[in-house]
């Protein structure tokens, strides 16, 4: 049986839970196996578990009123303690929507190796508050600083 999942032709041989394993009927009638996440009402294909888990996690973010994303951002952290820039590359995303093209040229001319660097909250406003997404990032600096 052929569903339509995110208006995509998707075949599901095999639900565990919010998760699903099957392929996309492609338009040439030929299928690209796939797994299919739940995350609340909304699903998201990838090609790998991880692929699927992660833009189900994205559009879960993109659904979320600002403030609540920033409590999220938030609970994830301690002010004081460097993380992996990676974290914070990820989450520049959830917060602003940015796009990963666009997260990968800022770091690379800034000069970050996001795979190797740290850093704190306040090292990451201070970065990124005058970029992309810089008023959900300067609403971050206001929630850090009452």
């Amino acid at each position: 049986m052929v569903c339509s999942v995110d208006d995509t032709p998707t075949i599901i041989d095999h639900v565990h839970g919010n998760i699903a394993r099957g392929s996309i009927l492609r338009g040439d009638m030929t299928l690209a196996p796939c797994y299919i996440v739940k995350a609340g009402t909304l699903f998201a294909h990838g090609e790998t578990l991880q692929e699927a888990q992660s833009a189900a996690e994205s559009k879960l973010f993109n659904d979320m009123p600002v403030e609540e994303r920033i409590t999220a951002f938030l609970s994830e952290f301690k002010c004081n303690t460097k993380y992996p820039a990676k974290q914070f590359f990820d989450w520049h995303n959830r917060l602003t929507g940015s796009c990963e093209m666009g997260r990968k040229a800022f770091a690379r001319d800034h000069g970050i190796d996001i795979e190797h660097a740290e850093m704190t909250v306040a090292e990451f406003v201070a970065l990124t508050e005058n970029a992309y997404g810089g008023g959900v990032i300067r609403q971050v600096k206001e929630r850090v600083n009452q």
